[in-house]
């Protein structure tokens, strides 16, 4: 479960990030995003669904430990669910979507009713997903899952959220890298010295405000350099950021 000091849990899940991209295989890296569920108190097989990693998803399914009936049900019932809630969670500028199925029956809709019963006969009581916003347009999703209600509400507490993009962001490019599915688009700029140095530390789990102190800028000229690394490299947020900044070697490892 997720403990009152929210950054450590950040901490947390921001070095099992680093475990990530630096795994040598599909076991190593989905250890590390198991280990991440463990530590927000959802332990059950993660469950992970990107249109561009169809053909790849028996394997990861198997390094994962998720069972074939999971998987079905996944595809079946809940790829349009996930799909609107992305939408909607990035009209709302929202980090993530949770859904908890913990309400009383006058709050769910029939829909809802009907996913339930089915998430709970897979042993499934609340859950948690990511969305990872692809540089070429597309949407990855990684989410987590409990038997226990309510947990998915725990990482909604202080700054966890952000640990679980860096984790989320981490094993998409983790999966790219090592099947080669996609290389960066050539031709974009390169960024600026003082731009890397501001990717970097916010990479490194730094605030905005952490930044500015280890560079001697301000917060204002912090925020400046991101937003123009952001527009460099198009973007979406600061975990795109990162993700797209490591790929192309301009940040590295700590």
């Amino acid at each position: 479960m997720v403990s009152e000091n929210g950054s450590d849990v950040v901490g947390q899940l921001v070095r099992l990030a680093s475990d990530i991209r630096s795994a040598s295989s599909l076991d190593a890296a989905a250890d590390a995003v198991l280990a991440a569920g463990q530590i927000i108190g959802m332990p059950n097989p993660v469950l992970v669904d990107n249109v561009l990693l169809e053909r790849r998803l028996d394997r990861i399914c198997a390094a994962l430990g998720e069972p074939q009936e999971l998987l079905d049900w996944w595809h079946s019932n809940q790829i349009g669910r996930i799909h609107l809630d992305v939408r909607r969670g990035l009209r709302e500028r929202l980090p993530f979507r949770s859904w908890l199925m913990d309400g009383d029956e006058a709050d769910l809709s029939p829909r809802d009713k009907v996913i339930r019963e089915q998430q709970h006969d897979l042993g499934i009581s609340s859950c948690i997903g990511v969305p990872v916003h692809l540089p070429d347009g597309g949407t990855a999703y990684v989410g987590w899952s409990s038997a226990t209600r309510g947990t998915a509400s725990s990482p909604l507490v202080g700054d966890a959220h952000f640990g679980l993009q860096a984790v989320a962001y981490a094993f998409i490019d983790a999966l790219e890298r090592m099947q080669a599915a996609r290389g960066e688009p050539q031709g974009r700029p390169g960024l600026r010295a003082r731009e890397r140095d501001c990717v970097r530390l916010v990479a490194s789990g730094c605030t905005v405000k952490e930044v500015a102190r280890s560079l001697s800028l301000s917060p204002f000229t912090v925020r400046e350099y991101l937003g123009n690394a952001m527009r460099r490299f198009e973007a979406r947020n600061l975990p795109q950021l990162v993700s797209i900044a490591f790929r192309r070697g301009e940040i590295g490892l700590e």
